[in-house]
Formats: C-alpha cells, structure tokens, sequence
C-alpha cells in the first residue's frame, strides 16, 4: 500500500512540474515575442472632479513607454472632468490624447 501512495505522490509532482514548465515556456514565449514599440492605448472613463484629479491624470501623461495613446470618455458636454483633460493635454502637446464626449445614458462600445 505505501508503494501507491509513493506512486500517487510521484504521479501529481510530475504533472504538476509539467504544468509549472508549461506556464515558464508560455511566458518566456510572449515576453520574447513583445516588442517595446507596440502602440498601448489606455481608456480612461471620468465622472466629475474630485481634489487629485489633475495629479493623478497627470501620470497617465507621463508614461514612458515609447508608443502610446490616451482616451479619456465623459458622458455628457457638462462633466467638470472635461477642462482638466484639456489643460493637461496642453500642457503636454506631444502625447497623444483625445477626449470622447457620449452624450445619452447607454454605454458605447
């Protein structure tokens, strides 16, 4: 009966060691594959103005990967949010930034 139990043991330390290789050769795989020049778009939604706002949206504007592009919704031409992202994108002209203004209560895709 121990010779089972030795067996099982050595049966699921197996398997799960392949699991483990699998996962490292995967990762290893998309890591190589990625390449630092690929664009990154980051899709912010914003609701109102609370006091660290401008300071927070501030370092999305200051991220260092070489391509990249923000997008920052509102819903609605009164949402306070609005002159902020626009100050910011004055003040940093070289980013690539836009703001999408959804005017009615459903979500856009």
């Amino acid at each position: 009966m121990p010779s089972l139990y030795l067996l099982l043991v050595v049966a699921a330390t197996l398997w799960s060691a392949s699991g483990i290789l699998a996962i490292a050769r995967i990762r290893r795989r998309a890591y190589r594959d990625a390449r630092p020049d690929t664009p990154v778009s980051i899709l912010k939604p914003l609701c109102g103005v609370d006091e660290d706002l401008e300071a927070n949206l501030e370092t999305f504007f200051r991220q260092t990967h070489p391509r990249y592009e923000l997008i920052f919704g509102v819903e609605g031409r009164d949402d306070p949010a609005i002159a902020i992202v626009e100050r910011l994108r004055q003040r940093f002209p070289d980013v690539e930034a836009r703001l999408v203004i959804h005017e009615g209560t459903s979500g856009l895709n």
